[in-house]
C-alpha cells in the first residue's frame, strides 16, 4: 500500500513539473534574428593551373555564400593553363581574370598569388587553392575583429581523419603560439 502513496506522489509531482515546464517553454518569447550588417570588403584569390576538374565546383560553391555579393570579389589568376580552366572561369561574370604573364620566373604559385594581391582592391585578402571547396557558410560567420586567421577547408577528395585532422591541429597551435609570442 505504501509503494502505490508513493508512486501516486511521484506520478503528481512529476505530472506537475512537466506542466510547469511546458507553461513557462511557452512563455519564451519567439526569437527573430536581426539582418546582419556586413562591413568587410573580400578578395578572394585563386590560383589555377590546368584545374578543369575543379574549378567550376570551387567557383559554383563561392557564388552560393550568402556573404553579399558586392562585399567580395573573386580574381582567378590563369598559371599558364593549357586545358579548358580559361573557358570554365569566364562562365562566370563576375569573377576577375587575369593571366601570368611572365615566363622567366620558376615559382609560378607565388607569382600568382603576388599578381592577385596587386589586382585585389577590398581591404581583406583571402587565398584558396582551385582544387577547394570552402564550406557554405565560410563568409557567413567571418569576424574581422583577429589579428590571426585560421580558415578550414574541405577538399574534393574523401576526407581521412588523420590525415587531415593533425595538420590542422599542428597548424592551430603554431598560429597560437605565434599569435602568443607577439604579445
Amino acid at each position: 500500500m505504501i509503494i502505490l502513496y508513493i508512486a501516486i506522489f511521484l506520478f503528481i509531482g512529476y505530472t506537475i513539473l512537466i506542466i510547469y515546464y511546458w507553461l513557462s517553454w511557452r512563455s519564451v518569447p519567439e526569437f527573430i534574428q536581426e539582418k546582419k550588417i556586413y562591413s568587410t570588403t573580400i578578395s578572394l584569390i585563386i590560383p589555377a593551373r590546368n584545374e578543369e576538374e575543379n574549378i567550376g565546383k570551387l567557383l559554383n560553391a563561392l557564388q552560393k555564400q550568402t556573404y553579399p555579393k558586392n562585399l567580395f570579389e573573386i580574381i582567378v589568376v590563369n598559371d599558364h593553363s593549357d586545358d579548358k580552366t580559361i573557358d570554365i572561369v569566364k562562365q562566370f561574370p563576375d569573377v576577375i581574370l587575369l593571366d601570368l604573364k611572365d615566363d622567366s620566373i620558376n615559382s609560378y604559385k607565388k607569382k600568382s598569388i603576388e599578381q592577385g594581391i596587386n589586382a585585389a582592391s577590398r581591404k581583406l585578402i583571402i587565398t584558396t587553392d582551385a582544387d577547394c571547396i570552402p564550406p557554405l557558410i565560410i563568409l557567413l560567420y567571418f569576424k574581422f575583429s583577429r589579428p590571426w586567421i585560421f580558415w578550414c577547408y574541405r577538399e574534393l577528395r574523401p576526407p581521412r581523419f588523420i590525415s587531415s585532422f593533425i595538420p590542422c591541429v599542428m597548424e592551430l597551435t603554431w598560429l597560437m603560439k605565434k599569435r602568443h609570442s607577439k604579445k
